[in-house]
């Protein structure tokens, strides 16, 4: 007498594996993508720029205007980097115009 799976299981445990696949798949995807962006270290020199000419203007330069200064000093993040920075210091409280001159100064 031979055993025989229903149809409607064998079907769940394809899905099943075909999905955990799709994930492992996507996780190794994922991974490879980011470590271009981990290797790719920005430029220190224009981080102490901003910081600087935020301080120059009697801003406090803490964790969040740094993440700010080194998203734009860093190439990686595209041609928007510098109107990010602008959006992530105003949100913090620093004017419009220094704002603007500060993520200019991350990309000397």
């Amino acid at each position: 007498m031979h055993l025989r799976v229903p149809l409607a299981t064998a079907g769940k445990q394809t899905t099943r594996r075909t999905r955990k696949a799709a994930m492992r798949v996507t996780g190794v995807v994922l991974a490879a993508a980011a470590v271009p962006l981990i290797a790719a270290a920005p430029a220190h020199a224009n981080v102490a720029h901003c910081q600087a000419y935020l301080r120059s203007q009697g801003y406090t330069v803490g964790p969040r205007s740094t993440h700010a200064c080194t998203w734009a000093a860093n190439p990686n993040n595209g041609p928007a980097r510098g109107a990010q920075c602008r959006d992530m210091l105003i949100h913090i409280g620093v004017g419009q115009y220094h704002a603007i001159a500060a993520c200019r100064e991350a990309f000397k």
